[in-house]
């Protein structure tokens, strides 16, 4: 007898289709927010940050502004993470139930290959607390801190790089 066992579906990444992402991807958006430890940031912060997504109008331009890619186990939307210019991961998020299986990891990877195909030599992101490990794994290193207010709420974010080296793959 074999013992049963529940099977991940594999990740599959796209770029964003406005047409159907939007709706899926602003819940996994508001989702993300509101599951972060509240030991990073308090309810406030977090209330004020999630507000982002209230206007669909304005999320729909920022998603269709650079590149923006999702993440699907089976045909749900497990992620997504934007490259915005072209030297910024701009936006990085993974809904709670999909946390801590390499969707985020992977996605930063998808970008960082993008990056280093279009000539990027040195990759940045504005990574909230919760993700900074995700970038540090990934090989972002720590150059600072600033803060960025939403509602009149202030929220820290880490200022982080990454020197991309170039890969015979991507030739």
């Amino acid at each position: 007898m074999f013992a049963s066992s529940t099977i991940t579906p594999v990740t599959r990444f796209r770029r964003f289709d406005a047409n159907g992402d939007l709706t899926p991807l602003l819940d996994v958006y508001e989702r993300a927010i509101g599951g972060l430890d509240p030991h990073l940031y308090s309810h406030a912060q977090r209330q004020a940050w999630r507000h982002w997504g209230d206007d669909t109008g304005k999320a729909l331009h920022c998603l269709n502004r650079g590149l923006t890619v999702v993440a699907l186990q089976g045909d749900r939307l497990a992620g997504f993470a934007q490259l915005y210019p072209y030297n910024l991961i701009n936006m990085l998020y993974v809904a709670p139930e999909h946390s801590r299986q390499g969707i985020g990891t992977q996605l930063v990877f998808k970008l960082e290959k993008v990056a280093r195909r279009r000539g990027v030599e040195v990759l940045e992101t504005r990574a909230s607390h919760a993700s900074r490990r995700v970038f540090s794994r990934c090989g972002f290193q720590l150059t600072g801190s600033d803060v960025v207010h939403a509602g009149g709420v202030a929220i820290a974010r880490n200022l982080m790089i990454k020197t991309l080296q170039s890969d015979p793959k991507d030739a």
